[in-house]
């Protein structure tokens, strides 16, 4: 069916009719004839011959039908099929209903009800589709015209209590519009922290209608966050931070519930202001602990589950090398004892476990957070380097000395890729040989230049080094610490997802006295410390859908002895919502691009006036010339006849 988008122009096709009155108008003049001896005549006006009829029809044709189509160019032509014609008149609307945890304070939930249920009532005659959504479609209904299931089904909804992730509900409305007159209505309370990141469609366009409902967001104290200090031998420091969004300043009662005990104080907060509280508790035997304030306009934030225990050792393991020579046992002794050396105050914990280098395998690295290999050895071709490598890909940290099996040793740490170091000799072969060497200055780029700063770092100078290999070619990056002389002693790679720390000498007496100083254990733990995993060993998870399997609810749970503490997303806490003024002049935007859109149901048709036009044009130029050349030469005649 053709239709044009400027119907108005076409009032111009009126004007078609001022050349046909022009060729009624313009009669053929009459012809001169010549005759001798005319002056005496008294001259008189030539009378016109003919009828008032159209002279060269065909080539006014051409000419009219020209202006038309340049006129009907003008207009904006398109073609819309009929049953497209017909589609559009039936318009489909998306209802998007937010199920989020947030949805579940500041009467939010009740408004959205009321407000689907009046876009129900509003909307046009058509198809009405349903789409409820957290971090996930929680329910999909497609276009139906049975407004009463849709209505049961908007009454059997409720919040969920998971974050807010709107980009997959809106992504499948969008993909389900097919003209620019249907709707989509999104209900929500338009939380700042899960809206403001939404790439909002704008390859389509679409009536998208926003509904904010429970943007009234005070009233409310939120628990933000919570962790357990170990402060003594048998005694923890809860450290709670709560935040006050209220325009007034509040005082909270703040509950640690542990072994069937509560500890309370109050908490005095301005507006909008985040307060610390701290709790000095017994270590309890049991290692749940639940934080809760009073209720008010959001009440899932007031309650936090937190775990009130020592957090689970590293587990480290050293491999035995085949030869077992008295080195290597001293190495092996060294890192286990300074390891499993543990303070209360020290957060982190370690486990060694002892094994044979041939006992290695990816199923049982898989149990461990670092692997240290002694370079005592001879048989350094007996360690699975490959293996090593793979685990540190993984996430694993490796801690290797060098010694005996260097050579080897560097060989295959650059087949892995590891390392590509050259062997440049080594210094010293026993203790009463050679000049001792020390620790030199650490450099700016070293991770232990903080540990070992001020006084700290005197013993760590005066620590006397006998034997180690000299690598050529580190990276001045990778090293952690030179000798005095500059060579480097200590240094570390990043490998996959996990750590490589190779060491120049070997961790015994033998090549210095590092292992019998104070120095030691804190060195060795701080090279350790890139093996903690994130939250030093206990996992924290907001509640969402995508663990409900693992975790049905919030709470304290153990998996492989691992502690998990499991809570609602704190970011559904978060009183700031977004400014819908700009999403709403972007769809304008969008409206008014997708009328010249490539996939508009209407096919613009201008390109084929445009060359009718061309043609006509060409076709009334040719037509003219012709007219023009078979006429009779007009003749010339004296004004008179005889």
């Amino acid at each position: 069916m053709l239709s044009f988008q400027q119907p108005a122009v076409l009032f111009a096709l009126g004007a078609l009719a001022i050349p046909v009155i022009l060729h009624l108008v313009n009669r053929r003049p009459a012809l001169r004839w010549r005759f001798p001896s005319v002056r005496f005549l008294n001259p008189s006006p030539l009378p016109r011959q003919g009828k008032r009829r159209l002279t060269d029809p065909l080539l006014l044709l051409l000419r009219l039908l020209l202006y038309a189509f340049l006129i009907g160019l003008a207009a904006g032509p398109q073609w819309q099929e009929a049953d497209a014609a017909a589609e559009a008149e039936q318009q489909r609307t998306w209802i998007l209903i937010d199920l989020s945890a947030s949805m579940q304070g500041w009467n939010a939930w009740n408004e959205a009800l009321e407000t689907a249920e009046a876009v129900l009532d509003a909307a046009e005659p058509g198809p009405v589709g349903l789409i409820a959504f957290a971090d996930r479609i929680e329910q999909q209904s497609e276009f139906s015209q049975d407004r009463a299931a849709l209505r049961r089904q908007l009454r059997e909804l409720e919040p969920t209590p998971y974050p807010a992730d709107p980009s997959t509900a809106v992504a499948a409305a969008m993909n389900r519009i097919e003209d620019a007159g249907d709707r989509i209505h999104l209900i929500s309370d338009f939380q700042r922290s899960a809206w403001e990141s939404l790439s909002w469609p704008s390859a389509r366009a679409v009536q998208l209608e926003l509904h904010p409902v429970g943007r009234e967001r005070r009233g409310n104290v939120a628990i933000l966050e919570a962790q357990s200090y170990l402060r003594a031998a048998g005694e923890l420091d809860v450290l709670v931070q709560l935040r006050n969004d209220n325009s007034n300043p509040t005082t909270s009662t703040i509950h640690l519930e542990v072994d069937g005990q509560t500890y309370s104080q109050e908490v005095e907060a301005e507006p909008w202001e985040i307060v610390p509280a701290t709790f000095s508790i017994p270590l309890p035997q049991q290692p749940e602990g639940l934080l809760r304030i009073d209720d008010d306009a959001y009440a899932l934030d007031n309650r936090y589950h937190l775990y009130l225990g020592l957090a689970p050792p590293l587990r480290v393991l050293s491999l035995m090398p085949p030869d077992q020579r008295a080195g290597a046992n001293e190495e092996i002794f060294f890192i286990q004892t300074a390891l499993e050396t543990h303070t209360g105050s020290e957060p982190l914990r370690f486990g060694v476990d002892v094994l044979g280098s041939g006992m290695v395998q990816p199923a049982l690295l898989a149990n461990y957070d670092a692997v240290f290999v002694p370079g005592s050895t001879r048989e350094a071709d007996a360690i699975d380097f490959g293996a090593l490598a793979e685990f540190a890909r993984d996430g694993g940290v490796v801690l290797s000395t060098l010694d005996d099996g260097a050579v080897a040793s560097l060989r295959a740490l650059r087949a892995e890729g590891v390392w590509d170091l050259r062997h440049g000799g080594q210094t010293g072969r026993e203790r009463t040989q050679g000049r001792s060497d020390s620790i030199g200055p650490l450099s700016n780029l070293s991770r232990l230049r903080e540990t070992f700063a001020g006084d700290a770092a005197r013993d760590l100078y005066l620590s006397h080094l006998h034997r180690y290999v000299i690598l050529e070619d580190a990276p001045t990056d990778t090293v952690l610490l030179r000798s005095e002389s500059g060579h480097p002693l200590l240094l570390e790679t990043p490998v996959g997802d996990g750590h490589w720390i190779l060491s120049a000498l070997p961790l015994n007496t033998r090549a210095s006295d590092l292992p019998l100083r104070n120095t030691f254990l804190p060195l060795l733990k701080e090279l350790m410390r890139v093996a903690a995993p994130e939250g030093g060993g206990i996992d924290r998870f907001d509640l969402s859908s995508e663990i409900a399997d693992r975790y049905p609810q919030p709470g304290l749970y153990f998996e492989d002895s691992r502690p998990a503490m499991v809570n609602i997303a704190r970011s559904e806490s978060d009183p700031e919502t977004l400014d819908l003024s700009a999403i709403r002049r972007s769809q304008q935007a969008t409206l008014a691009a997708a009328a010249r859109a490539d996939d508009d149901p209407a096919r613009s048709l201008w390109h084929w006036f445009a060359l009718a036009a061309a043609a006509l044009f060409l076709l009334e130029c040719a037509l003219a010339g012709w007219l023009d050349r078979s006429r009779p030469a007009p003749q010339t005649a004296t004004e008179g006849s005889t």
